[in-house]
């Protein structure tokens, strides 16, 4: 792209430099999109992505479709950012992307939501994987959609169903530190038990200072008692 400097008699660069794409960030004025590498910076979507194992801790039900897999390191530990997303590496199949349900907060444990349906071949051979070899090989991280703390302007968040996976990770770690910024959820499902972690959410709404949370129904059948968005 271009950049222009409000005084170009004090550049310290040469006009080599200034032809070769060399800039001073701290004083030049963007004239035009601008694709910026900073040498020695790696952004995450540049990281190699690497083969780990994981033994499977617990698979627990979240309701009657959605099962929350968690997941510890066996050797190397997977380092990720909140929002990122694995692939996992079955022998009966291509590698499927899943996010990662929590925030890299200490433990080296991951989690995966995965819903569950007879319907779903890939889901029932994942379920039984589990169950059968307690471990899970996979491949990562990738992705970014991250959470960015700066600036501090409000943020809007909306997931659909699982999709509310990456989205967990991402509010856990803005409420690792006192949340400076408003940030609200929005959660849609069809059914109000397809809200499978609504009551984590309503206790980040009633006790977190500048999170709210906004469920919303969107099936053709609401409960006569759903008193919230549809």
């Amino acid at each position: 792209g271009k950049v222009d400097y409000y005084n170009r008699d004090d550049l310290v660069l040469n006009e080599e430099e200034l032809a070769s794409g060399k800039s001073l960030f701290c004083s030049a004025t963007p004239r035009s999109d601008l694709l910026i590498e900073v040498p020695g910076i790696i952004r995450p979507t540049d990281q190699t992505a690497t083969q780990f194992t994981y033994s499977l801790l617990s698979l627990q039900a979240l309701n009657d479709q959605v099962y929350q897999a968690t997941l510890a390191p066996m050797e190397t530990t997977l380092a990720y950012l909140a929002g990122q997303y694995i692939e996992i590496c079955l022998p009966f199949d291509e590698p499927k992307p899943f996010s990662i349900a929590n925030a890299p907060l200490g433990d080296g444990h991951i989690q995966l939501h995965i819903r569950f349906s007879s319907d779903n071949n890939y889901a029932v051979k994942l379920i039984q994987h589990l169950q059968e070899q307690q471990s899970l090989t996979f491949r990562g991280a990738f992705g970014h959609c991250l959470y960015h703390p700066e600036p501090e302007l409000p943020t809007v968040m909306i997931a659909g169903g699982t999709g509310f996976a990456p989205l967990k990770a991402i509010i856990e770690q803005s409420l690792s530190v006192p949340l400076a910024q408003p940030l609200t959820l929005y959660w849609t499902a069809k059914t109000r038990s397809d809200l499978y972690l609504h009551e984590l959410a309503r206790q980040w709404d009633r006790y977190i200072p500048n999170f709210r949370y906004v469920p919303v129904l969107t099936g053709a059948s609401i409960p006569s008692d759903w008193s919230c968005k549809t």
